[in-house]
């Protein structure tokens, strides 16, 4: 799987995780636009672009402070003067552990890069992805998002979020062959020393979320879809729902749903419905029979 003459987006890709998608991206003949909110100066970036030159890529570097709230306005006209085109986007820029807390001010930190930079980006870009008729986008989530972290709330709200971001745009450009996708990747690079055991660390290696990541970019994406890639383990996941159980105006009170609340779910297997109109359809289609109304 190739990129060459592809220009891909990556943002917060100076360090962790998303560092690695670069390489790899870089490896495999992609020419990177790599956007962070890190001086140009720095070692880290200086080294970063470095080895992509050494892999015999191509990279420009891009700084953008994205912990500040702006329309990414400027940076668009960045990008544009560096490409008309660009094929891919992924969306890396993160609050980093030491601001994940649950004080407010870190909270609203945390929705404006991981949330409101995204989807700015994203809208900013989406023209030019519409124009050619093609593109990617990944977004990351993460376990906290998709179980939940009583010690990590901050996380589990934004990268929720991103699910429900993921699920609409995909809808948007299904038609024009631009396909949105999350990925939950998770490596020891991502992970604070504490939470691993020593032994256990070379499960989490880069090479499953990294490959994960190429295929997302690839244009043999799915849309619409949620990975999960860890330890050799790669998986999709979806919100799913159990068929209900129709009640009356007069059954319907809190006494029978205490009643019947053991029986939901637990006799049928489980429904995947594709969009909020279909659910709102599927409720319509129920709740007709017991008003008489005819649905054409």
């Amino acid at each position: 799987m190739r990129f060459e003459q592809q220009q891909i987006v990556i943002t917060g890709a100076v360090k962790g995780l998303v560092r690695r998608y670069a390489l790899a991206l870089a490896q495999r003949g992609a020419q990177l636009i790599l956007v962070d909110r890190y001086a140009a100066t720095c070692d880290e970036v200086s080294e970063l672009l470095a080895h992509i030159s050494a892999l015999g890529g191509r990279a420009e570097y891009l700084f953008y402070d994205y912990y500040q709230k702006d329309n990414c306005d400027l940076l668009l006209l960045d990008i544009k003067a560096l490409t008309p085109k660009v094929a891919a986007l992924i969306h890396g820029a993160c609050v980093h552990d030491e601001l994940r807390h649950a004080e407010p001010g870190h909270l609203a930190l945390q929705w404006q890069v991981e949330i409101m930079f995204s989807l700015q980006l994203t809208q900013a870009i989406w023209p030019l992805m519409q124009a050619q008729r093609y593109g990617r986008i990944v977004m990351m989530t993460s376990v906290s998002g998709l179980y939940g972290d009583s010690l990590r709330v901050n996380e589990s709200v934004t990268k929720m979020a991103v699910v429900g971001m993921v699920n609409s745009l995909a809808q948007r450009g299904a038609t024009i062959d631009i396909h949105v996708n999350s990925l939950c990747g998770l490596a020891v690079t991502e992970l604070p020393e504490q939470h691993l055991a020593a032994r256990v660390k070379p499960i989490f290696a880069c090479q499953t979320p990294v490959a994960a990541l190429l295929f997302l970019a690839s244009s043999q994406a799915p849309n619409g879809q949620h990975f999960l890639a860890a330890a050799g383990s790669v998986s999709h996941g979806m919100f799913v729902e159990y068929p209900s159980e129709y009640f009356t105006a007069e059954q319907c009170t809190p006494e029978v749903i205490a009643r019947h609340w053991s029986e939901l779910g637990t006799k049928r297997s489980p429904e995947v419905l594709v969009s909020a109109e279909s659910k709102i359809c599927a409720w319509t289609t129920r709740g007709a029979k017991e008003h008489d109304i005819k649905l054409t």
